[in-house]
């Protein structure tokens, strides 16, 4: 039986979503669907819970993004190879670089390179509160994400499917914002979100 997937985009002009479905042979897109939204939404849980009804979406396995403006990365560098030490290592070395207080923010860390018994990570900080602002909402919807991402870093994804080797910038251009990532080699090395997209196009 195909594994169902579900992808969640929450941005402030509309809601998209893109179904998966896994087989054998690989991985297919079932449907892409967008649901406006008011500005602001007033009852986003409620329309989301219809959106998903509406189209049947699967539930089980569902994956979402916390907005690339409400995350930031910090670029890191450690004498060492050697991964046991590296995952105590990054937030020591974080909480030195930023001014407040870290307990109030999720800490997660990816390698992005080796070289020369060195090694190169990208640090993400996500504050817990916005992390339990779009988990309610989700839930409130009826939905238990398996997954939650960082929107800017998630987008390296993409190298999985296209062939995008070596020094590359994606952008994924929005109503409010634009989120940038700089991919090397099929890794996500930084990201940045900048509040001009869609919205400021004439």
């Amino acid at each position: 039986m195909a594994r169902r997937i579900l992808g969640l985009d929450l941005g402030s002009h509309a809601v998209k979503a893109v179904e998966f479905r896994q087989t054998l042979r690989g991985v297919e897109v079932a449907q892409l669907r967008a649901l406006p939204l008011d500005d602001p939404s007033p009852a986003l849980a409620s329309e989301l819970r219809d959106f998903i009804q509406m189209h049947d979406f699967p539930t089980e396995h569902v994956v979402v993004s916390l907005a690339g403006d409400r995350v930031s990365t910090r670029r890191l560098s450690f004498p060492f190879r050697d991964r046991r030490k590296i995952g105590p290592a990054v937030p020591f070395e974080v909480d030195a670089q930023v001014p407040f207080d870290l307990r109030d923010f999720f800490v997660d860390w990816e390698i992005i390179g080796e070289r020369a018994g060195h090694t190169e990570v990208t640090a993400t900080l996500a504050p817990r509160s916005e992390v339990a602002l779009l988990l309610d909402t989700i839930r409130e919807a009826g939905i238990n994400p398996r997954t939650v991402e960082a929107e800017g870093l998630v987008l390296a994804n993409l190298t999985s499917i296209f062939e995008l080797e070596g020094t590359r910038l994606l952008a994924d251009i929005g109503h409010r914002k634009t989120t940038l990532c700089l991919c090397v080699d099929g890794r996500s090395a930084a990201s940045r979100t900048i509040p001009i997209a869609g919205l400021a196009v004439t």
